[in-house]
């Protein structure tokens, strides 16, 4: 995207250096701000050159501001003295292909419109190094041995799961949680920004998703998606020098300590989970992380995908997916075949850096309730019930689109509890809902609110799903607890 301008210029300034005197923002929050601009407005060399050019010409007389492209790219390739360093990541945009800089085209491409893209990678030692400089860091990565449980054999907290227990975390090591999605950043563009962070488990848990304490591994900003294989690359290299072990000072006794960092899970939603798993997406034959069902799209579902319930369907595994792996990369590249029902793939796409990352991809990725429970199947289930296009001729015998206003009216007298803060809004504005709300209303609200407006065989068999998921949100779940809730 971006052009190398070919005037020489001497070293840059330290990055944190304020752009003239009584500035309120330093050489890298400039450039910072001004690579975001570009990246979103699809800013061509030429362009940018005229961006800097005009931003100089209203600033004072001996600023510290980037002359020329070239000054900017050479800014952003030495700033040893910022807290956290960033390293920018060039690929071709066709091919995938490495590249040394954005004017470096590939090489071996032959397409027309290949261009140079980017990414930004945030080095993950140095950040693991500043976080046990921080004052009571190590204090608080010792929450799991000092934690008091309500019952010593139910589950509480991520290290009474069998993925914690094991990785074998040493007593001033720790393990991290991954997480992405896209984000839309303009509402008239088609521009994502994809953040790949880390949570560090070993915080407690009021502290372990502050803004300060959770790690920035990367940033992908593009109108496509990420590729697994180039984004994941730089943070998978930083993943392996954690797990052998670095040397870090500790801020409490300034001794010089050995510690470890291991991924060991992680969750997004259905779409980024498909992206990161190179399998295919969430309305996919074949498309469960977690077994090898196969879905059904035929006139007896109504050309609507559904996993019809099966009996002992096998769980993915570690071995089977090298195998399928193997056999979608052959047969893609050798016979350019569509996998989408092929048996022997059961949805692979082909290799993803993440199967290296941590043990087992499939069991350490979760389905999060927010998107699966609350805004998936809550919000699916109201559908049904109160829109009005299941009440039309003939009625479907589930639908309550006729009591509407009797559930409006419950709504409203509804005075909820102080941990409650958002109320659910009328059932006309079920479309901007919450996920919070959804939350609410299924958990706490619905099985009063709806005892006597849905049928019977409906309603008892929507309590268990309720009943079910309340199980699961308990503050200590009991292993008696996880069955009933499975068989529910």
């Amino acid at each position: 995207m971006l052009m190398e301008d070919s005037e020489d210029i001497t070293d840059p300034p330290p990055a944190s250096t304020l752009l003239y005197e009584g500035a309120s923002v330093n050489l890298f929050e400039s450039m910072a701000a001004i690579l975001t601009f570009a990246q979103s407005e699809h800013l061509s060399g030429l362009g940018l050159k005229r961006l800097l050019s005009l931003m100089s010409l209203h600033l004072p007389k001996g600023s510290e501001f980037f002359k020329s492209c070239q000054a900017l790219y050479k800014t952003l390739s030495s700033m040893e003295d910022v807290d956290e360093p960033i390293e920018i990541m060039y690929f071709c945009s066709f091919c995938l292909k490495k590249r040394n800089s954005c004017s470096d085209l590939c090489d071996t491409c032959a397409n027309a419109y290949k261009k140079v893209h980017y990414y930004i990678h945030f080095p993950l030692v140095p950040q693991v190094k500043n976080m046990y400089r921080k004052p009571g860091f190590v204090n608080d990565i010792q929450y799991r041995n000092t934690r008091v449980k309500q019952n010593p054999n139910n589950h509480e907290d991520i290290y009474d799961g069998k993925i914690y227990k094991d990785a074998n975390v040493g007593d001033n090591d720790i393990t991290f949680s991954w997480n992405s999605d896209g984000l839309q950043i303009f509402n008239s563009s088609t521009f994502n920004l994809w953040p790949f962070y880390l949570i560090i488990n070993e915080l407690p848990p009021r502290k372990r998703y502050l803004s300060e304490n959770m790690i920035l591994a990367g940033i992908w900003g593009s109108v496509s998606k990420p590729h697994p294989n180039v984004f994941l690359q730089p943070i998978y290299k930083d993943l392996m020098l954690l797990k052998a072990g670095i040397d870090v000072q500790f801020y409490d006794s300034g001794e010089t300590r050995k510690i470890f960092g291991k991924l060991i899970c992680g969750t997004c939603d259905a779409p980024a989970r498909a992206l990161f798993l190179n399998m295919k997406v969430h309305c996919g034959f074949y498309s469960c992380p977690v077994c090898c069902i196969r879905g059904e799209k035929s006139a007896r579902t109504e050309d609507v995908l559904v996993f019809p319930y099966e009996e002992n369907i096998p769980s993915r595994n570690v071995e089977d997916y090298q195998d399928q792996v193997r056999f979608a990369v052959e047969n893609r590249v050798l016979h350019n075949k569509d996998l989408q029902n092929d048996e022997r793939c059961v949805g692979i796409k082909g290799p993803t850096l993440l199967s290296h990352m941590v043990d087992n991809m499939f069991s350490s990725t979760a389905i999060d309730a927010m998107h699966c429970v609350y805004l998936g199947v809550t919000r699916q289930l109201m559908t049904l019930w109160f829109d009005k296009s299941y009440h039309k001729m003939p009625p479907m015998p589930f639908s309550t689109f006729s009591k509407i206003e009797v559930v409006n009216e419950r709504l409203s007298r509804v005075r909820p509890p102080h941990f409650i803060q958002r109320i659910p809004q009328s059932i006309d504005k079920l479309v901007h809902w919450k996920a919070s709300e959804l939350r609410y209303f299924l958990l706490y609200l619905a099985p009063i609110i709806l005892h006597d407006l849905l049928k019977p065989v409906y309603f008892e068999h929507f309590m268990c799903s309720v009943r079910g998921i309340m199980l699961l949100n308990t503050e200590s779940v009991s292993p008696s607890d996880i069955e009933e809730a499975t068989v529910l």
